[in-house]
Formats: structure tokens, C-alpha cells, sequence
């Protein structure tokens, strides 16, 4: 008997115990989810799917259209020595044989996309608004009818703010299964939707999953085939490749460079509306920093040049006493700003990068302070693309 042939015994075996519908259901929305499910998330996706009430409540049903958990962890637990859990409660199949035994029996080809598409309705928060109230009959004869409200967990993308309105928790779970979900379902005019977002990207960048974005934005271009691509796409794109480094450490730049762009591009009108949102959470507006936009259309903004770089800048550093600013830049220089002037007094100039159209150049820099006696002295150390550590003094 090979390994295969005793998978497939003990998945029959659970099947004849515990139902063939619900569970060829709990395996195929496990094999075709990214990185597995919580079993909060697999109660709720099993409640959205009537036919699995129908199978659960033969004789008797609930006073809400939900599956009885204690279905769920009796199948939990006669598979507990086949799966890994995770810290943050994910579950998955321990060894790559069981995935690859389940997905072939119950996630293959039409049927890996009936789940996909219900990972995407749960994660994008579609079930919970589309849920209708639940109609069965039972063997005894009776007629059941429950409400539509199932109380699903919330998918919002935002999950707390702090008292500014500023996000401080994301949905991780949703950053990860959604645009998954949304590739294996074949669904991508709701991934490009996605990835063009200023709320999903900044979200996505929060969480340093600025490649895994790009990794979508990559997929649906070669999904697209010989179409022309997407203006929004190829902006978002640019400006994720470009700046992505400094997002991920610096999140709310992603809007600040939005508002700066072209009035006419999409990230423009993407910064626009991110901002009426943002306003909604009692959060100070974000200024373009443009004077040669007129000032009926933009709010009245006093600004200095600090530094010129040639480049984006990739980080900032403040001195202890805030009297010091360092802005590293893509161009491979360190600016030294004095916030008593508001001018460069100096530039550190040192740095290479491996390709200078696409390189990141100087990826960050810190500072230190040092005092003996009555002297102290301001040092900096900046890191490039290079992969050099490059020592500074500042004072």
C-alpha cells in the first residue's frame, strides 16, 4: 500500500464518519486557501454554504443559520496529528503529501475555483452583505426558516485606529488570502481593482508586503496577455518599485506622493478620494505640494526645499534634539539639513549602486550620539542596494 493509497483510506474514513459533504468542504477551502484558515474563518465559510446546514441540521436546526462548532473540532481533532497550527491560529496540512492528496481529490480544476470564489466573497466581505435568510426542510417534515444575518467576522481591512484616525491594526489574514483568492478564482479585474487601491497598498505596504504586491501586479499583467495594460496599473506599479522600500517603513508617504502626482492620473484621483475617507476618520488632510496648481482647486500650503536630491528619498533621520535632519535619496547622497537655517549644509557623497535606473541606492540610514566630558559628536551610518555600510560624521 503506498502513502498515497493510505491518505486516501483515512480521508474516506472521516468522510463515513462525518459526513461526505461537510467534509470534502472543510478539505477543498483548506487545500485551495494560501496559507490555510483559522477555525474561526472555516465556521464562518461553512455557515455561508447551505448545503452544509442542509447535511447538519437533518432533524433539528439552530435559531441562527450557522454550523454547530462542535462539528468542526470533532473533525479538528481526528485530524490534529495530520496538520501544523500556527501562532496566529492558521492551520494547515503538516506534510506536502496530504496537500497534494487533498487537491487532486477535492480541489482540482472546476472545483478549486468554486472555492476560490468562496474565499474571495468571504474575505472581501461579499457574503456577509449578500447572505440570504436560510430555507430547509427537515426529514421530520418540519419547514425551517432562519434569518439572513449569520454573524460573520468582520473583514474590514482597518480593524482599529488610534484617537487621530490613523490605522494601528490591519487585517492580515484579508492582505493575504484576498488577492490569492481572487488568482485562483481567475477573477482579475477584481485583483487589478485591488492592487490600484491607495487603501490596499498602504495597507499592504504597512504589513512589508510590498513584493508580494508586486507579485500580483506581475500576475495580472501576464493574465492580461497582448491588451494594452492599465494606466492605473502602470502608475500604481512605478510608484510601488520605485518608492516601496520607504512605504514599508513609512507608510503614510504613500498618499503624500498621490496628491503630488499628475491632477490627471489615476493616483491623483486615487489620492482624492483616499482623502475624503481619511477625513471621515477625523484625520488631518494630506497637502499637494505644488505651486503651480491653482488654489481653488487645492488647500493653501506654505513649504520649504530642504534638500534637492536627484532621486527618490528612501529615509529620513532625525538628531536627538531635532536640530539635525538626514535625508537619504535613491541618488546615493546624504543630505545634512539644519532645521534652525531650513538649508543643506552638506552632502555625503560615497555610495553605488548595483543598477543605477533601478537600484533603491542608499536603503537607510541611522544616527548616533556620542558625548565624553563636556564634547559630543553626531555620527551616521547609511547602507545601500550594495550592499556597504558607510560610517559619517555629522558633527
Amino acid at each position: 500500500t503506498s502513502v498515497t493509497g493510505c491518505i486516501e483510506g483515512l480521508f474516506q474514513s472521516l468522510e463515513a464518519r462525518h459526513g461526505q459533504t461537510f467534509v470534502r468542504s472543510v478539505f477543498g477551502l483548506i487545500s485551495t486557501a494560501e496559507e490555510g484558515l483559522m477555525a474561526s474563518e472555516l465556521e464562518d465559510l461553512l455557515s455561508a454554504d447551505d448545503k452544509v446546514l442542509a447535511a447538519a441540521f437533518e432533524w433539528w436546526a439552530p435559531p441562527i443559520a450557522r454550523l454547530p462548532p462542535l462539528l468542526l473540532t470533532r473533525l479538528l481533532s481526528d485530524l490534529q496529528d495530520y496538520l501544523v497550527f500556527k501562532g496566529s491560529g492558521v492551520f494547515n496540512w503538516f506534510h506536502r503529501q496530504f496537500h497534494e492528496v487533498c487537491a487532486l481529490a477535492y480541489a482540482a480544476d472546476d472545483t478549486k475555483i468554486l472555492w476560490a470564489n468562496q474565499l474571495a466573497d468571504y474575505f472581501s466581505g461579499v457574503t456577509a452583505e449578500t447572505c440570504e435568510p436560510f430555507k430547509h426542510v427537515l426529514r421530520n417534515g418540519k419547514k425551517v426558516l432562519l434569518p439572513a444575518n449569520r454573524n460573520f467576522l468582520s473583514q474590514d481591512l482597518v480593524l482599529a485606529r488610534d484617537s487621530k484616525g490613523f490605522p494601528t491594526v490591519y487585517n492580515s489574514r484579508k492582505l493575504l488570502e484576498l488577492p490569492n483568492a481572487y488568482k485562483k478564482a481567475c477573477r482579475w479585474d477584481h485583483l487589478l481593482g485591488l492592487v490600484t487601491d491607495l487603501s490596499w497598498v498602504e495597507a499592504a505596504c504597512s504589513k512589508d508586503m510590498v513584493q508580494d504586491l508586486l507579485q500580483d501586479m506581475m500576475e495580472y499583467v501576464q493574465c492580461a496577455g497582448g491588451e494594452p495594460m492599465d494606466e492605473s496599473l502602470i502608475e500604481m506599479q512605478r510608484l510601488v518599485a520605485s518608492r516601496g522600500y520607504a512605504f514599508s517603513r513609512y507608510p503614510q508617504l504613500l498618499l503624500q506622493s498621490a496628491a503630488n502626482s499628475n491632477p490627471g492620473s489615476h493616483l491623483y484621483r486615487e489620492s482624492i478620494r483616499y482623502q475624503r475617507i481619511r477625513s471621515a476618520g477625523r484625520q488631518a488632510p494630506i497637502l499637494r505640494l505644488n505651486s503651480a496648481q491653482s488654489s481653488a482647486n487645492l488647500l493653501q500650503a506654505t513649504y520649504t526645499v530642504l534638500a534637492a536630491h536627484r532621486g527618490s528619498v528612501t529615509d529620513l533621520q532625525w538628531s536627538i534634539d531635532d536640530s539635525i535632519l538626514l535625508s537619504a535619496s535613491a541618488d546615493n547622497s546624504v543630505h545634512i539639513v539644519s532645521m534652525k537655517s531650513r538649508a543643506s549644509e552638506g552632502t555625503f557623497n560615497g555610495h553605488s549602486s548595483l543598477d543605477n535606473d533601478v537600484g533603491m541606492g542608499i536603503t537607510s540610514i541611522c544616527m548616533t550620539h556620542c558625548e565624553e566630558g563636556t564634547s559630543s559628536a553626531v555620527t551616521a551610518i547609511s547602507s545601500d542596494d550594495n550592499g556597504n555600510l558607510l560610517w559619517w560624521n555629522v558633527t
